[in-house]
């Protein structure tokens, strides 16, 4: 049996979830295929975990962000302090 190369390694994470939404809405009901592998409802709890691990990196990258930016305000603060 053929292989489909759908060119994932190539994808943006964002790319890589819609494509799976679309798989997914796309099979759903489809009589050609009645019982796929993986099951659907296997890849739509992997699209949701993915969904959730962006968003946490997300946040934690702007939590990081906000971080840095409060030392650089701090650093300053006392570099200020020690000039005076």
């Amino acid at each position: 049996m053929a292989k489909v190369k759908l060119g994932l390694f190539r994808m943006t994470v964002g790319d890589m979830i819609k494509l799976g939404k679309n798989i997914v809405v796309q099979m759903t009901g489809n009589p050609n295929f009645t019982t796929p592998v993986p099951a659907l409802a296997d890849i739509t709890a992997k699209i949701a975990a993915a969904e959730t691990a962006v968003a946490n990196a997300e946040g934690t990258r702007t939590a990081a962000k906000t971080a840095t930016e409060l030392q650089d305000d701090a650093v300053k603060a006392l570099a200020l302090g020690l000039t005076q």
